[in-house]
């Protein structure tokens, strides 16, 4: 068996919900984007793959196994870990952060719709700040291929065609050692996600890129990390991210049912969250075929996605249906084509030309 790199479909269903799972809105951390950024030309045909932004929709996340105590926990004002990946692809190698200067440390893939637009939001802020001693490292560590040369070759040429002129680092990490120090530590599961290091080594910001605009100017005068402010985002964030790792665990372990178990109470919470309705869906209709229990879950799913006319509801709501990956052999087949005909067209009209 090729390393891999712990590959595994268990948790594929999580990495690309959880930043609309972290909010209960459609924060990027992607579901930041069960559903990408890809435009319908056509009526999808029921043979073609689905991707999400190129990427088969099952090759979605990696699994690993976490363990921590309070004393490893990543968080407000702890110092910031180190900085090991196994080549920087754009930009000069980085091996320590400086005092007196910031960094922004950004974890993303090239699959994940969020982290595109994450990408030109932290071009455009290095460019704001480049006289303010700030430096965003985009750390590339959930590429998917066989081996980490073709991975590396990937992220390469997707650089090269859709950010030529990126003014900021890359660094690539195949080896999942990056994500044990930075990401495991603070129960950060999704991407984007930024960590902010402050001016003497410590984490100021642990969260969404979306947030950033409000903090950012703070962070640069060390006002920041000890306001009251802080403390409570970061403890909210704390609160939200043991339940998600406890969903993770579960999908790890391919219990099913305490995932959905999982998944449910947190629907409670944020019922109108795409990635939580989505694995709920696959969960109920792939993983326990509960026919009984799954239909009236994707049927809910189709129509609210159409009542809202929202492509990416709609778009992941075709993927549940026609994803190659997914045994849909026991779904009645009338019922299904009529779905993804109905969604399809309703895309088609969303995009005229």
């Amino acid at each position: 068996m090729k390393p891999t790199r712990f590959i595994s479909e268990k948790t594929n269903l999580l990495l690309v919900l959880v930043s609309l799972v972290a909010t209960g809105v459609a924060q990027p951390t992607c579901a930041a984007q069960l559903a990408g950024q890809s435009t319908f030309t056509k009526v999808l045909s029921p043979q073609a793959p689905a991707t999400i932004n190129g990427q088969r929709a099952e090759n979605v996340a990696r699994p690993r196994a976490i363990v921590l105590d309070e004393n490893m926990l990543l968080g407000l004002g702890s110092p910031a870990p180190a900085i090991k990946v196994e080549n920087w692809l754009r930009g000069q190698p980085v091996t320590s952060f400086q005092r007196g200067r910031v960094y922004i440390v950004e974890f993303w893939a090239t699959w994940c719709g969020s982290c595109a637009e994450a990408l030109l939001y932290l071009a455009e802020l290095q460019k704001k700040y480049k006289d303010s001693g700030v430096e965003v490292l985009g750390l590339a560590t959930h590429e998917h291929a066989g081996t980490a040369d073709e991975a590396r070759s990937k992220l390469d040429a997707w650089l090269t065609k859709k950010m030529p002129n990126l003014n900021y680092r890359i660094g690539f990490d195949y080896t999942g050692e990056m994500n044990q120090l930075w990401m495991d530590r603070s129960l950060s599961v999704g991407i984007p996600t930024l960590f902010v290091v402050d001016r003497d080594g410590h984490i100021a910001f642990i969260g969404s890129w979306k947030q950033l605009d409000d903090v950012f100017p703070r962070i640069l005068t060390g006002t920041w990390r000890t306001s009251d402010e802080a403390e409570a985002a970061d403890a909210e964030r704390i609160a939200k991210g043991e339940p998600l790792l406890k969903l993770k665990t579960a999908l790890d372990a391919g219990d099913w049912r305490r995932a959905l178990s999982a998944v449910e109470e947190f629907l409670a919470v944020t019922p109108e969250s795409l990635g939580l309705r989505m694995l709920r869906a696959d969960l109920l209709l792939h993983k326990l075929r509960d026919l009984r229990s799954g239909l009236p879950v994707i049927r809910q799913l189709v129509r609210d996605a159409i009542d809202k006319n929202d492509q990416e509801w709609m778009e992941g709501a075709l993927r549940q249906l026609f994803d190659p990956a997914k045994d849909n052999s026991h779904f009645p087949r009338a019922e299904r084509l009529e779905m993804g005909k109905e969604l399809s067209e309703h895309i088609l009209a969303l995009n005229p030309s």
